[in-house]
């Protein structure tokens, strides 16, 4: 698993809670970060956060060829319906 979340402990309270339950989990600050993960380890998942410091997720994972068949699971702390429904 790939969290992608530039809140640190948010982050690495989600890595640890998933390491608990058996899973491998690395973690990214950035979609820079991200990026290079992705290019030297394949996931089955990424958990990815649209508002990132570099830029936005959502537009991040439409320009990403290289997510490898992940599964996304998307989180936001955007509070607009529409954000969340797009």
């Amino acid at each position: 698993i790939l969290i992608v979340e530039d809140e640190g402990d948010l982050r690495d309270s989600m890595i640890d809670y998933l390491e608990l339950e058996g899973f491998r989990v690395d973690g990214a600050s950035t979609l820079v970060a991200a990026t290079t993960r992705i290019q030297t380890q394949r996931y089955d998942i990424v958990i990815l956060d649209l508002g990132l410091p570099d830029g936005d997720g959502l537009q991040w994972l439409r320009d990403s060829g290289s997510l490898q068949g992940a599964g996304v699971i998307i989180t936001t702390a955007r509070g607009a319906l529409e954000e969340r429904v797009r």
